[in-house]
């Protein structure tokens, strides 16, 4: 009687922790409406990249607050994930984990557009050439 007792006790405390840390990996993952700045330093200059996001999960990605791309909900998700350090690999692994009915090949053609893109907006420009 007492193992069985405690053994429902562990279970109950193990389905709690299960449901904080799934909690807080979903909040991890962008879901929550924010504002989050990424600053970029390169031999040409510094590039300020903001990604905003919104309820429904969407978002946008400001350039040096001049330029402006529209994210879908999945776009900002990777965008967030990319910009906060995750490697592509990882982005793609936890994509196929929470998106199980997504084609894999699709998931990496998604991330590695995304991913390019992200290196290109954050590279500042080259400096221009001296006025004469």
């Amino acid at each position: 009687m007492v193992g069985a007792s405690l053994l429902r006790r562990a279970a109950r405390a193990v389905a709690d922790d299960w449901r904080a840390m799934s909690r807080q990996v979903r909040a991890n993952l962008g879901d929550a409406p924010a504002l989050r700045t990424y600053p970029y330093t390169g031999p040409q200059g510094q590039v300020r990249l903001h990604l905003r996001t919104h309820p429904d999960g969407s978002g946008l990605l400001f350039v040096n607050v001049l330029d402006v791309v529209h994210l879908s909900p999945s776009a900002a998700t990777i965008a967030r994930l990319l910009l906060d350090g995750m490697s592509p690999a990882d982005v793609q692994t936890l994509l196929a984990r929470r998106h199980s009915h997504a084609s894999p090949a699709q998931i990496a053609a998604d991330v590695g557009a995304l991913a390019e893109v992200l290196q290109a907006l954050a590279t500042p420009p080259p400096a221009a050439p001296p006025a004469p």
